[in-house]
């Protein structure tokens, strides 16, 4: 057994225009993600039923970020301060990177030049140690000479 059904057809419930005039309160148009959305100023209905259009606009008005009250701040402004904020820190990171990676490559520069330097000073400096040696080998050539030509004359007067 099942009791009958009777069969609801939803209508669609007229909005309020903008001008009005006596004690009825106008409509506030609230511009929602795709088109607008007129909320009805006066609702008739059940508690359940102004609970739920009270929830729907409470809704639309979140998502919106129309605040309820006049000096209430929405979640909209703390969002695009974040957004910005993260933002700046990116572009901050990206300047960063950048200048970072400029100096690395100044001071390659630098290093480079550094080292030419020192491979040029590396090979004075071995060319000066040969030059040595071989004034020190020629010297020590020329007193062995004068030393063996004074024993070859001892050798010889005897």
């Amino acid at each position: 057994m099942s009791a009958p059904v009777a069969d609801r057809t939803r209508t669609r419930r007229p909005s309020v225009s903008v001008s009005w005039t006596g004690t009825e309160a106008p409509s506030r148009r609230i511009p929602a993600q795709r088109g607008s959305v007129t909320v009805p100023a006066q609702r008739r209905g059940s508690g359940a039923a102004e609970a739920a259009y009270a929830r729907r606009d409470q809704r639309t008005r979140r998502l919106v970020g129309t605040p309820r009250r006049a000096g209430q701040k929405t979640a909209t402004g703390g969002r695009a301060q974040f957004v910005l904020l993260i933002m700046a820190l990116l572009a901050t990171g990206l300047v960063l990177t950048l200048w970072l990676s400029t100096a690395a490559a100044a001071d390659s520069y630098t290093l480079q030049d550094a080292r030419t330097a020192a491979r040029n000073l590396t090979e004075q400096s071995e060319r000066l140690h040969r030059e040595v040696a071989s004034m020190v080998l020629s010297l020590r050539a020329g007193v062995c000479s004068v030393a063996l030509s004074r024993s070859a004359s001892v050798c010889a007067s005897t």
